[in-house]
């Protein structure tokens, strides 16, 4: 399933599921460190995709553990939803449970 998340990020480009969402910014953030490389050397054409790529694989790791974090979220959520519970009753009684064995 992590395979399939981050071949959609890489190959749709994509920062909030929409196709070509990290476009705008991965060019910015080129933009930005080419300008500076620039400054201190000339760079070649190489070394530009080879920052390309980096901050790519920068930016798509941000995004792939946002979507972990959502999905450790929603098994959360769906956990309190099935014993009828809120989210911090949810928390709450697990410690709780967790206290009383701990202790015995």
């Amino acid at each position: 399933m992590e395979a399939f998340v981050k071949f959609l990020l890489y190959t749709l480009k994509t920062i909030d599921g929409q196709r070509g969402s990290a476009n705008k910014l991965l060019n910015t953030l080129h933009a930005q460190s080419s300008k500076h490389l620039r400054m201190s050397q000339k760079i070649s054409n190489e070394k530009s995709e080879n920052l390309r790529r980096i901050l790519e694989y920068k930016v798509f790791k941000k995004v792939f553990w946002k979507y972990q974090i959502m999905k450790v979220r929603s098994k959360i959520s769906f956990t309190a939803f099935e014993q009828g519970k809120t989210i911090k009753e949810l928390i709450l009684t697990q410690i709780i449970k967790t206290y009383n064995i701990m202790r015995h």
